[in-house]
């Protein structure tokens, strides 16, 4: 069988249309690079000229640190103190942020705003709460109520407890759970039968040792029940002085399984 061929042409018509088309794309593409490069190069051109006007530049009308805590917010002003007209950038108003964290380590979360409208330069913080004495060495540090561990307190609330950490062991941050059971601690002393003076924890925070003034070593367990494990300290206490003199040896580490073993 004979194959025939056919010869396809198309129209001029077509052909025209074709052309056309790609001339077009051609200078639509031709255009589109030589908007780009003017349109950067006049942005560059319009940020020299911002940055070159006076009314550009932030400058300094005055400092308010009226979100900072009322015992730390004169020391914090001193320290921020600028002089009027001075001009600030991003990078000055961040470096002022460390500044005051580093100097006033009892403050969390400090924050320089600078305020475009006022030109006023606001700086905020929160207060640490401190929870109990990190012993360190010959040095002393504080955690707070987040388990966070900071270098210096103003003003230390005397109950608060002493926590020793294992040989070997740096600063580091603590579970909020550990902080919540010291803080719970200081605050139910009263109801303890002797004052509390040390705890020790293990490097897991699994466990913790409770050392009190009469030389008698709670064996504490881990960081919850702290509440009924106060009360029925003060409980095994009473039972155990009308049996035999201490210092006493208490394990509650079985709380949870309804257990507390007293010996000598």
């Amino acid at each position: 069988m004979r194959v025939r061929k056919y010869k396809v042409t198309a129209r001029p018509q077509t052909v025209r249309r074709r052309t056309a088309r790609i001339r077009m794309a051609a200078v639509a593409a031709v255009a589109a690079v030589f908007c780009f490069f003017a349109a950067r190069k006049a942005a560059d051109a319009a940020g020299r000229a911002v940055n070159s006007v006076e009314w550009a530049k932030w400058r300094l009308a005055a400092v308010d640190a009226g979100g900072v805590p009322e015992d730390s917010r004169q020391a914090v002003l001193k320290l921020a103190a600028l002089p009027q007209g001075s001009e600030v950038t991003s990078s000055d108003a961040r470096g002022l942020e460390g500044k005051i964290a580093s100097v006033f380590p009892e403050l969390r979360g400090v924050s320089v705003r600078r305020g475009w409208a006022s030109r006023t330069l606001s700086v905020s913080a929160g207060r640490r709460q401190p929870c109990a004495r990190v012993l360190l060495g010959a040095s002393t540090a504080y955690m707070d109520e987040r388990g966070e561990i900071y270098g210096a307190e103003p003003s230390p609330p005397p109950e608060l407890l002493a926590v020793a950490l294992p040989a070997g062991s740096r600063a580091r941050v603590f579970r909020p759970e550990t902080a919540a059971m010291l803080k719970s601690i200081s605050a139910f002393e009263s109801e303890l039968p002797a004052k509390p003076v040390l705890v020790a924890a293990d490097r897991g925070e699994t466990s913790f040792r409770l050392r009190l003034a009469d030389g008698a070593v709670v064996e504490w367990g881990g960081s919850a029940h702290t509440a009924e494990k106060i009360a029925r300290l003060a409980q095994v206490y009473g039972k155990a002085r009308e049996r035999f003199a201490g210092p006493y040896k208490i394990n509650m580490k079985y709380f949870e399984d309804g257990r507390i073993l007293l010996s000598r």
